[in-house]
């Protein structure tokens, strides 16, 4: 099972569809916009609390919002990949 958006992301993992899924489904359309907001506070509050996920997340529903977090998160040190 896959998910594809119109920019040509796919997820193929089954937990992060899964966790998309329910995230679009209580936030709709502001999806995107509440992932990169999540991923900005995951990072700030340090390893361990699902920055990458919640980048994965946004990616997956908006590609280029989501590649722009990353490199934010990336650029500051924020982002750390486990």
């Amino acid at each position: 099972m896959t998910s594809a958006n119109d920019n040509g992301c796919k997820q193929t993992d089954p937990v992060i569809f899964q966790a998309t899924l329910h995230h679009f489904a209580e936030h709709g359309l502001s999806a995107p916009r509440k992932a990169a907001e999540f991923a900005r506070m995951a990072a700030q509050r340090g390893p361990g609390a699902d920055a990458e996920r919640w980048v994965t997340i946004c990616k997956a529903l908006d590609f280029r919002l989501g590649r722009m977090v990353e490199q934010e998160l990336s650029k500051e040190n924020l982002l750390v990949r486990v």
